[in-house]
């Protein structure tokens, strides 16, 4: 009983980040506390506001968000974002992402699963990146492919 409300309230909290489709499997008697896992889970933070290019002084001169506080887990998910909306051309978004992904810090930093949503890390609100027009993602990813860790 207990491990059931767990796997509920562990569901709902991820609602808020979840697109409208995702949240129809939160229906009740859908949740399988069997089938939740325990173990190398991320813990998806919660945030008040996720900024989009219409949020005043969140884009620079040249149309797109400061990429200096992604971390390799969330660049490691916006690579997969990436390739999976065909805004990276070639393989190197592809290897950079799976780089980044084979790092143990990486498979249970929160910000790697938001980064796949599409959401970019920054040092107050993440930013939702579906809201720039094509170009720009594209420039942005190209960006990312460049960022480099230590």
């Amino acid at each position: 009983m207990i491990a059931r409300r767990f796997a509920v309230l562990a569901t709902l909290a991820l609602a808020p980040t979840m697109g409208a489709h995702a949240q129809d499997l939160l229906k009740p008697g859908l949740v399988n506390p069997a089938a939740t896992p325990t173990v190398g889970t991320q813990s998806v933070p919660r945030f008040q506001m996720i900024d989009t290019a219409q949020t005043p002084d969140t884009l620079d001169q040249f149309g797109l968000p400061s990429i200096d506080h992604a971390g390799p887990g969330n660049v490691a998910g916006m690579m997969a974002y990436c390739v999976s909306n065909h805004l990276a051309g070639g393989t190197t978004a592809r290897v950079v992402g799976r780089k980044l992904a084979a790092r143990a810090d990486v498979k249970t930093d929160p910000y790697y699963s938001l980064g796949g949503q599409g959401l970019l890390q920054r040092t107050g609100n993440p930013f939702n990146v579906n809201t720039l027009d094509r170009d720009h993602r594209a420039e942005l990813c190209a960006q990312l492919t460049q960022r480099t860790f230590d």
